[in-house]
């Protein structure tokens, strides 16, 4: 065999081994209620699993749970074969007969980390929360810096010395950038030659999608994004996540009219892979997402679904 092929089988049957594992314990609850485990001489489900399956106490145990709680989501429950326990148990208490399919469809296509995040925010836990530990001297310089700003909240206060600071950071490029565009410095239009070289390759297409002009000619649109569209779209949020309650870093420029559909970078939004997740399975959209339970997705989500499998 090949090193691909070796590869290949290896990963068929990881595959095939979760899928295994996640349907010996989907059967566990039965085995639980016939109490079959004492036919062949165990005291308890937990030593009948552990035996003849190899399957942890942990894993019983929340099988058996799961399984208690999902009374009133038969779907979350049938979800269980599919991806397993583990998802499915982030989702056990918040279930019920009205938001059980959009669940089930969320665990069977997004991957853990979305699902613990949205788990979080179901629960009203996701607001991130930070401590700042101050000692004397970097408490009264606080407090002096409050004063003068004068404002009594702590929040607010950092939030203006944050906002000045980056200001000023913009500022000082700006200065930076007049300097050395004074005319007749050859180095700068040295300079200014080489930025709009660059300028120009970066709004060269690598992958091109013909479509229609208004005017009816045909024009090329790369996936590409240009260096000044991506500049614009992360500045909106300084390069956070633009998620209400997200403090990290962004890691996608989402297309909300998507690209597939509309072959333009307008409407960009800078997302982390979490809530990229998000957006492509229909729980958030617009600039201002907010959260919205459902398993209403459209064909370019379904697209994004099934490259992610």
């Amino acid at each position: 065999m090949t090193n691909r092929e070796i590869h290949v089988r290896f990963c068929e049957l990881g595959k095939e081994s979760r899928r295994i594992v996640n349907e010996l314990v989907a059967m566990l609850p039965e085995i639980a209620r016939l109490e079959i485990f004492k036919d062949y001489g165990c005291a308890s489900v937990y030593e009948y699993a552990c035996k003849y399956a190899g399957l942890s106490y942990a894993v019983v145990q929340k099988a058996l749970w799961v399984e208690e709680k999902l009374v009133e989501a038969p779907k979350l429950k049938e979800a269980l074969r599919e991806v397993g326990v583990h998802k499915v148990a982030l989702f056990a208490t918040l279930a019920n007969a009205q938001n059980d399919a959009a669940l089930a469809d969320k665990v069977k296509h997004m991957s853990k980390p979305a699902l613990q995040e949205l788990s979080k925010e179901l629960r009203g836990n996701a607001t991130p929360k930070m401590t700042i530990d101050l000692d004397a001297e970097l408490q009264f310089l606080f407090n002096k810096i409050k004063k003068q700003l004068g404002i009594e909240s702590d929040q607010e206060a950092l939030k203006a010395i944050f906002k000045a600071h980056l200001e000023q950071k913009d500022a000082m490029k700006q200065s930076h950038k007049k300097v050395q565009n004074i005319p007749g410095d050859e180095k700068s239009k040295n300079k200014k030659q080489l930025s709009e070289a660059k300028n120009a390759a970066d709004t060269q297409p690598t992958k091109s999608h013909p479509i229609k002009a208004p005017s009816g000619e045909h024009i090329s649109v790369s996936r590409y994004i240009p260096a000044k569209i991506r500049k614009e779209a992360i500045s909106k949020t300084n390069g956070k996540c633009t998620y209400p309650t997200c403090i990290k870093t962004f890691e996608n420029l989402h297309h909300q009219d998507y690209f597939a559909h509309t072959h333009n970078h307008q409407n960009l939004v800078p997302l982390c892979k979490v809530h990229h997740e998000y957006a492509h399975n229909g729980l958030i959209q617009g600039e201002n997402p907010q959260l919205t339970l459902s398993n209403e997705t459209n064909y370019y989500d379904e697209l994004y679904r099934k490259a992610r499998r």
